[in-house]
């Protein structure tokens, strides 16, 4: 099993075990984000209560989780900051006068960045919710219940993570959109007719981000 190929916290795992689930082992790679002793650390704790061959990679994929929600929260955090830039500018039509064109100049490049961004959280969110899936399907027995319930509260997190990824779309293209003709603020306002701005924004969407949009 190997992550998907993205800039940092990539890793593999070949785990085995007997057909009992009794005993196993696990060979693992990992780049140097991916912090496996800490890992490793919570499943020895875990072991104490449910040894199961099966806890090394419930423990990865939630932390793999955790760092998706991470990167979900700064790609959000930069949205609401765009945002909060085009609310000013439609308040206050002054504003469109002092330095616009380097001002959306600057919020173009933060949705170009998250747009990027979002390529990566839909492989992520992809790739944990299959891994769940896994588990799902491996924890039947009726005395891997905990680890059942514990596989499926997670499962449960990093949907609803999912679906909050999937929302992201319509708010970089409609923000797109205003950033890519900062001009039209002031015709929303009356203030003065559209004029041609040297400023602009064209976000391609990649592959993925289409797929999941349609």
């Amino acid at each position: 099993m190997q992550t998907p190929d993205t800039r940092k916290g990539a890793w593999s795992l070949i785990l085995i075990s007997d057909l009992k689930h009794r005993k196993g082992c696990a060979i693992i790679q990992a780049d140097a984000e991916t912090k496996i002793g800490d890992s490793l650390r919570r499943v020895k704790d875990a072991a104490q209560r449910n040894p199961h061959p099966l806890l090394l990679l419930i423990q990865l994929i939630k932390d793999y989780y955790e760092v998706t929600k991470d990167k979900l929260r700064k790609v959000n955090q930069e949205l609401e900051f765009v945002d909060s830039e085009i609310g000013e500018s439609l308040q206050s039509p002054d504003r469109m006068d002092n330095g616009s064109e380097t001002k959306f100049g600057i919020l173009s490049y933060k949705l170009h960045e998250a747009t990027q961004k979002l390529e990566e959280l839909y492989l992520r969110s992809d790739f944990e919710m299959g891994v769940y899936k896994l588990l799902q399907d491996r924890l039947k027995k009726k005395e891997e219940r905990v680890l059942a319930y514990m596989v499926n509260t997670y499962s449960a997190l990093s949907n609803s993570c999912r679906q909050e990824i999937r929302r992201l779309p319509d708010t970089i293209n409609s923000q797109t959109d205003v950033v890519g003709y900062p001009n039209v603020t002031e015709n929303i306002l009356g203030s003065r007719l559209l004029t041609p701005v040297i400023c602009s924004c064209t976000v391609l969407l990649p592959r993925a981000m289409r797929n999941h949009n349609s």
